[in-house]
């Protein structure tokens, strides 16, 4: 398997990248009359905030750039995770059979914007809610169609994985 890649950035480097580049569809944008740097920002927390809640991050996450401005989440990851390279998602844990560290952070960059969508699924009650579902599941998409061809291990895993994810549920 070919090594990606990609451009290495902290969290406010990554803020700043989102904001000068083409990581979100400027049609996105416009139709929902939100600024980049309001993606950039609303992205660092929702995708931290699922790092944190699902109890993956031992220190800190770095976003790895690739072709296309697409971006691999790559958390410091607990000690365990290392190990066993499962997926904790809305308290149910998953096996995913990924061996490889770059391999491992893609699929759970695809967990996380299909958490975030479905976070924000359950609580539709803005605008800004629409916005964030459509910006993820446009991330989603053009990750999974940019990673299929020399990553179809991790996309198979996802797929399989998406159908047994349990929907997010307020508490």
């Amino acid at each position: 398997m070919k090594k990606l890649k990609t451009k290495n950035l902290k969290e406010s480097e990554f803020i700043r990248y989102i904001e000068n580049n083409p990581v979100v569809s400027k049609a996105l944008c416009e139709e929902y009359g939100i600024s980049t740097e309001t993606i950039a920002y609303a992205l660092y927390v929702h995708s931290n905030n699922f790092f944190l809640k699902n109890n993956y991050v031992q220190d800190d996450i770095h976003y790895d750039i690739v072709k296309d401005n697409l971006i691999i989440m790559k958390p410091t990851l607990r000690q365990s995770y290392r190990r066993t390279r499962q997926v904790d998602y809305n308290g149910y844990i998953f096996l995913s059979g990924i061996k490889e560290y770059q391999d491992y952070c893609i699929l759970l960059t695809l967990c996380c914007y299909h958490w975030i969508a479905d976070v924000f699924t359950v609580y539709n009650h803005s605008e800004q809610s629409q916005f964030i579902i459509a910006v993820t599941n446009d991330l989603l998409k053009r990750s999974v169609d940019h990673f299929s061809a020399e990553h179809e291990n991790v996309i198979n895993c996802f797929n399989i994985l998406k159908e047994k994810f349990p929907s997010y549920k307020k508490n």
